[in-house]
């Protein structure tokens, strides 16, 4: 960013924190649809510069990442189902939706739910407690 501070973002998350591996039950697709998906988004906007950083930052940082990225694979996952464990709550199972911000432009925002009467709905209400 021009004015050298580096929003948040999931992908950089998902291979950059060691905490990713531990929260995310199964990584190793969320890591391949975090590639794929991040691919679509480079291909509908080629020439933005924070995008290409991002890229250039997670080829340098992530060996992971550079294994995944010629894969070539493109996916845009706006709902679907993520197993976590959280470090207060245990593990989850937890039924997310992606949407789309109108500002700033290619900001989106994920919603996590459970399904009531659950352990994933009892662990996920007293983290909002």
């Amino acid at each position: 960013m021009a004015d050298g501070t580096r929003r948040s973002n999931k992908v950089r998350y998902v291979f950059t924190d060691p905490c990713a591996k531990e929260l995310f039950v199964d990584w190793a697709d969320i890591a391949s649809d975090s590639v794929a998906h991040l691919r679509a988004a480079a291909g509908h906007r080629p020439d933005d510069p924070e995008l290409t950083a991002l890229v250039a930052e997670l080829h340098e940082l992530s060996p992971e990442f550079r294994r995944l990225w010629p894969t070539r694979e493109l996916r845009r996952k706006v709902s679907g189902r993520k197993e976590v464990n959280y470090p207060t709550a245990g593990r989850m199972s937890l039924d997310y939706e992606v949407l789309n911000a109108p500002q700033p432009p290619g900001q989106r925002l994920a919603a996590y739910t459970a399904t009531p009467g659950t352990p994933s709905h009892s662990a996920l209400s007293r983290l909002v407690k």
